[in-house]
C-alpha cells in the first residue's frame, strides 16, 4: 500500500475520535465582550469554545455547574450573515434572529444569540486541532 493509501486509512480511522479527545474546555468567570473574550482565549488557551456534539455540550455544563449563564462560546455571524466558529469551522445548521451576531450557552445548556458587546462570562478550549495538524502533514507529504 502506498503512502497516500496509508494516510487515508489513518485519517479515516483516527481523525474524529482523536479530535474529540483532545479538546478540553475552560470556564472563565471574567466578564467581557465576545471579541475581548476571543482575544483572551487565543492568548491564554486555544480559542473560544467550539462545540461539535451533544457530548461536548454536556462537558460545558459539567465544568461550570450552576455558574453557567449566557457564557460566550466561539459561534458568531460573519459579514455575509453566516454562522461560523471562531476557529473557522463551518456551522451547517442555524436558525438565529437577524439582529445579533454572537452566541452564548445558558444554564440549561441551550444556546442563545446575543449582541456581541454584552459583557458575559465565557468558555475557552485548550488543545491542538488535530485536523489542522493532519492537513498540514498532508501538504508537507505531498
Amino acid at each position: 500500500m502506498g503512502e497516500r493509501g496509508l494516510l487515508i486509512l489513518l485519517l479515516a480511522g483516527f481523525c474524529v475520535p482523536a479530535y474529540n479527545q483532545i479538546r478540553k474546555y475552560v470556564f472563565v468567570e471574567t466578564v467581557k465582550s465576545w471579541s475581548e473574550d476571543q482575544s483572551y482565549c487565543r492568548e491564554e488557551h486555544t480559542d473560544l469554545a467550539t462545540v461539535c456534539s451533544q457530548e461536548e455540550a454536556q462537558q460545558l455544563l459539567t465544568i461550570t455547574g450552576a455558574s453557567l449563564w449566557d457564557s460566550w462560546i466561539g459561534l458568531y455571524r460573519d459579514d455575509t450573515q453566516n454562522w461560523q466558529w471562531s476557529n473557522s469551522d463551518d456551522v451547517i445548521y442555524s436558525n438565529w434572529r437577524a439582529d445579533v451576531f454572537c452566541a452564548a450557552v445558558n444554564s440549561d445548556g441551550k444556546w442563545t444569540d446575543l449582541p456581541c458587546n454584552l459583557q458575559k462570562t465565557f468558555m475557552c478550549y485548550k488543545g491542538k486541532d488535530v485536523i489542522v495538524a493532519i492537513l498540514q502533514l498532508i501538504i508537507h507529504l505531498f
